[in-house]
């Protein structure tokens, strides 16, 4: 090498040691297109910043960004970019400070985007939940995906849980950003040579479950300036309000939601009252809220992308919302006060809470939506989500839109799914952190997205270990089904029930599309399980409503003690490709006999048998010691409408054949079908219990 060229390297690279400024943490790239890019990078003291980009790695001819002068106001952050790049290059990439060549011992580089529109085949990748402090090892092995580009769907860092409320304190803000670019993270080696599009979750706005009511009251107004200045995004409709943005990836088109900034509290979609919850969101709760919905609304219609991806922080699944209807339901069961997770006991209510801040809280926004996509024919939408710490794929029937939920990076896994199915809610059918997974299975993962032109999409959620626990193909022409719906439970476990009483349960049918849902019949494979509705008649349930099915289990007889007996609920529907049966078990026996009075230890109401009931049916009941007994009929209302016994009883066993057409047991003519209660009255001993009648 000549003098000349020796000078001439030694200008641009300069020496370690002449130069005062160095890079504090690393460079990552954002905003790409297929003609430009957008750079942060935050170095050690005050200087001009660019970025110097090069297309052989030798920097014998760079291109470079635009200067900008690192302040201590911005925390000496640098935000930069460059326009009339080549689209499909690859670019290599090196800092510039008071243009001299920062020391940097990293390879640094990039690819432009296809021009939009233009047909291609690649693979990106996605994730969320990154817990800074973690090992982070799954990052390598996204990074030897070499994919196109990478979202980062929020939840990076977790600064609330270090310092709150964080957001209200400028230093923390920054800080949370200085932790998100790290030399010693592994996620460098995917930050080094891709280009990130990012948008916050809760947790890195404000805290767990954030709202908008917290964009004034809580800093959160700080962390859009502070993402506005510190990340490298596309462009924004309106900072001031969210960071919801756009780009294109040649066929492709990537709608990244904020769905927290503008989005209602999530507790406003129920009521309460006399200690219980009731989900009952009104017509204006919004996850989105109005304008940005119009946004995506708009976006959709008018895009002509092939492939059209809504990212978003939390999971859309409709079929989700059945987990806090049951919740609902079963939130006075005491068998559900403490749920073992892998996070920790939760009482039920606490589920249906944790469900409200996803897309099932929000059933307006969700039907709005998915009417939207069917009115306009809106082609190939996909939804791809994150901060359950878990992983799920459906490939619509549930979801309606095909869905792939992928996580965590690097957090502990919350087996969301896995817990959704132990209690019988199936809601992703083409796998993730399912309840068949080994334990083994339950760590970190991502999302993996592989476009095959305009052909097909192939959706795969990937652990750690480069396993696939999930996939599912979305072909060209998809449109969600517009009759649709969710079975839950799928599964009814009675346990077990004394031959000649009867035990309760319930399933909810949840209309998941935006057409009526007809019930034409519905059918128990075993007399044992009953079902008690009217027969040949249909059953409407409007978009977004519910309708819960009660089914008693009523034994008669046990041929072998100890043998389960089950049977399959079919539901015949105006679904397309139909619903899924409920499967019930439970264990009949025949109790010990109680004739000699002095076994008898306990007061105890028993409940009746047959129940249902037309038109009569027997109560029985069991005295320790003889006493004064009342047995009485009250309708819903707490009106007495017969009373059945009123005398004095000796230990033992008893009971009393109920006639509802018998005139003088009653104090009306007859009953009409409804819920009625009995009530026993045995001295201080009182129960009620609940029984049907169905003419």
């Amino acid at each position: 090498m000549n003098l000349v060229k020796l000078i001439s390297v030694f200008l641009l690279f300069g020496l370690d040691v002449l130069q005062a400024q160095k890079i504090a943490n690393p460079p990552i790239v954002g905003g790409v297109t297929s003609s430009s890019a957008s750079f942060v990078v935050r170095i050690d003291a005050e200087a001009e910043v660019k970025i110097g980009l090069d297309v052989s790695g030798s920097f014998s001819n760079p291109v470079f960004t635009n200067s900008v002068s690192a302040k201590s106001d911005s925390d000496f952050f640098c935000l930069t970019s460059i326009s009339g790049l080549q689209p499909i290059t690859k670019y290599f990439y090196k800092v510039f400070i008071n243009n001299s060549v920062a020391f940097d011992s990293v390879e640094r580089y990039f690819t432009t985007f296809p021009v939009e529109g233009e047909k291609s085949q690649f693979k990106f990748a996605f994730g969320s939940c990154q817990k800074q402090g973690q090992p982070g090892t799954i990052f390598t092995k996204i990074a030897e995906e070499n994919p196109a580009f990478f979202l980062q769907q929020g939840d990076w860092g977790y600064p609330d849980t270090t310092e709150s409320p964080f957001s209200l304190d400028d230093d923390l803000v920054k800080e949370s950003f200085r932790s998100r670019y790290s030399f010693t993270h592994p996620s460098w080696q995917l930050i080094r040579k891709t280009p990130y599009a990012y948008t916050y979750d809760d947790h890195d706005m404000a805290g767990n479950n954030t709202d908008g009511s917290l964009l004034y009251l809580h800093g959160a107004q700080k962390m859009l300036s502070a993402y506005n200045k510190f990340f490298p995004h596309y462009s924004l409709p309106d900072i001031q309000k969210g960071m919801w943005q756009k780009f294109s990836y040649g066929n492709v088109e990537v709608f990244l939601t904020d769905n927290r900034s503008q989005r209602d509290p999530n507790l406003l979609a129920f009521k309460t009252a006399n200690d219980s919850i009731y989900f009952s969101p009104d017509s204006t709760h919004s996850i989105l809220g109005d304008e940005q919905m119009e946004w995506l609304l708009d976006e959709l219609k008018n895009s002509k992308a092939d492939w059209k991806f809504i990212s978003s922080g939390t999971a859309f699944n409709p079929g989700m919302r059945s987990v806090i209807e049951l919740a609902v339901l079963l939130q006075k069961d005491p068998r559900y006060q403490e749920i073992p997770t892998l996070y920790g006991m939760f009482n039920i209510k606490d589920i249906a809470f944790e469900l409200s801040d996803k897309w099932a809280g929000f059933p307006k926004d969700v039907l709005r939506l998915l009417k939207a996509i069917d009115e306009n024919k809106i082609t190939n939408v996909i939804f791809l989500s994150g901060d359950t710490h878990t992983s799920g794929v459906d490939n619509g029937k549930n979801s309606m839109i095909p869905e792939m939920m992928a996580g965590p990076l690097d957090i502990k896994n919350m087996g969301f799914v896995s817990l959704m199915e132990r209690f019988g809610v199936f809601v992703f059918n083409s796998g993730g952190h399912t309840s068949n997974l080994p334990e083994s299975e339950f760590g970190n993962a991502y999302g993996r997205v592989t476009v095959f032109n305009a052909d097909s999409v192939l959706l795969e959620a990937v652990s750690e270990n480069g396993n696939v626990l999930g996939k599912t193909t979305v072909k060209n022409g998809y449109l969600p089904q517009t009759i649709a719906a969710t079975v839950a439970p799928s599964i009814l476990n009675f346990d077990s029930v004394a031959v000649g009483t009867s035990k309760l349960s319930v399933f909810i049918l949840l209309n998941t599309g935006t057409d009526d849902l007809m019930i034409n019949h519905i059918e128990s494979s075993n007399p044992n399980f009953l079902v008690p509705i009217i027969p040949d008649s249909s059953i409407r349930i409007k978009p977004g409503d519910k309708e819960i099915f009660l089914v008693y289990y009523v034994p008669h007889l046990v041929p072998n003690q100890g043998t389960y007996d089950d049977c399959y609920i079919s539901i015949a529907s105006n679904v397309n490709d139909g619903l899924s049966p409920v499967y019930c078990k439970a264990v009949p026996f025949t109790p010990n006999s109680v004739d000699e009075k002095n076994n008898i230890s306990s007061f105890a109401l028993f409940q009746n048998y047959p129940n249902p009931f037309n038109p009569s049916t027997v109560i029985s009941w069991q005295l320790a010691v003889g006493t004064f007994v009342t047995l009485k009929i009250f309708d819903v209302l707490g009106n007495e409408i017969a009373t059945l016994i009123n005398e004095e009883q000796q230990a033992g066993n008893h009971s009393f054949n109920f006639d509802a057409t018998n005139k003088r047991q009653l104090t009306t003519n007859s009953l009409p079908s409804g819920v009625y209660f009995y009530q026993l009255r045995a001295g201080s001993f009182v129960q009620t219990k609940k029984f049907i009648l169905m003419k």
